[in-house]
């Protein structure tokens, strides 16, 4: 019931939520970050929580806010759970 209630609060954009959900119910969470031609410290990440999310970008001639969603997935196949996620840097000149 876990990953039904994650993925409804994902649907809704409740994140933190849907994170929770996925980690009470033993899963994974997997962040693909894309920089969009920056620079950054890691290109990939597993965390638990949302407020984990701890990547940066550099770019000369921009400054770095946030990163956006750009996708998810939830995989539940035979007693895995994951949690695939791509993030945007989001930069403006």
């Amino acid at each position: 019931m876990k990953v039904v209630s994650a993925h409804e609060a994902f649907a809704s954009g409740d994140y933190e939520s849907g994170i929770d959900y996925i980690y009470k119910a033993g899963g994974t969470i997997n962040i693909t970050y894309d920089a969009m031609g920056g620079k950054m410290k890691k290109s990939t990440q597993t965390i638990r929580k949302l407020s984990y999310v701890n990547n940066t970008v550099n770019k000369a001639g921009y400054t770095f806010y946030g990163w956006v969603l750009d996708s998810y997935d939830i995989d539940n196949k035979k007693d895995i759970i994951s949690y695939n996620n791509a993030l945007n840097a989001f930069k403006s000149s």
